[in-house]
């Protein structure tokens, strides 16, 4: 028998895949314990692959009104969101915060004092700057490009 490939789901089997000649796909359980210790898939991805790119995002103007930036977070059911001003990238707000804010730019978090991290690292490098911040800014080539909230650490990379 030659099969064209050969699917396995048991370590046992290993020593007879490397040498039985045909390729093999291993089906990897989806145990924390393994995906962590034999796969840290954290570092095999990048930040890039989660984010949100900035021009298909939706954004808060930092003129608008506080009540219009909580309907646009709202009917998007998001508890952030980017705050622009025309093309330029300001800083984000919490839908949180702009309940008890008057003026969008009061409940700013501004740009100088966002976490900003390269759109080329792990995943595992977003993992601990959520943990001290909830909105992380990726940057590459053309400047402030995407960025990570929460919620995108469930989506699965493309």
């Amino acid at each position: 028998m030659r099969p064209d490939v050969v699917v396995a789901d048991n370590v046992v089997a290993f020593p007879a895949l490397l040498t039985g000649g045909a390729p093999y796909v291993r089906i990897m359980s989806c145990s924390r314990s393994v995906v962590t210790r034999e796969f840290p898939l954290t570092d095999v991805f990048v930040a890039a692959q989660i984010a949100t790119p900035l021009e298909i995002a939706t954004t808060v103007d930092i003129e608008a009104s506080t009540q219009a930036a909580r309907a646009t977070l709202d009917d998007g059911r998001f508890d952030y969101a980017p705050v622009t001003q025309g093309s330029r990238t300001l800083g984000w707000v919490s839908a949180a915060t702009l309940k008890e804010a008057s003026r969008v730019d009061a409940s700013l978090t501004p740009l100088d004092r966002c976490t900003i991290i390269a759109a080329d690292a792990s995943v595992g490098e977003v993992i601990q700057r959520l943990a001290g911040q909830p909105f992380v800014f990726l940057v590459g080539e053309r400047g402030v490009q995407s960025f990570v909230v929460p919620s995108d650490l469930g989506r699965h990379p493309c």
